[in-house]
């Protein structure tokens, strides 16, 4: 199916704003899904039963971290 994220939108828009070229733009944003994929993928590959309940939880920290920082840089 279809899926549509709130950040894709998010970046969607970002990128409207700045008015830049939407090929280079989507073709970068595609790298950066793929690289960032396939990297999950692979680490996903090597993670125990055991530790991957600490993981999400780790993946979740990490992402709420990365929201409260780039909500401090845009607040200055």
């Amino acid at each position: 199916g279809l899926s549509i994220s709130l950040d894709e939108l998010a970046m969607g828009v970002s990128l409207g704003l700045l008015k830049l070229p939407l090929l280079p733009a989507l073709a970068l944003l595609g790298l950066q899904a793929l690289v960032a994929s396939q990297l999950g993928f692979r680490l996903g590959a090597r993670v125990r039963e055991k530790s991957r309940e600490r993981s999400e939880k780790a993946a979740g920290l990490i992402l709420l971290l990365l929201a409260a920082f780039l909500l401090v840089v845009h607040l200055r």
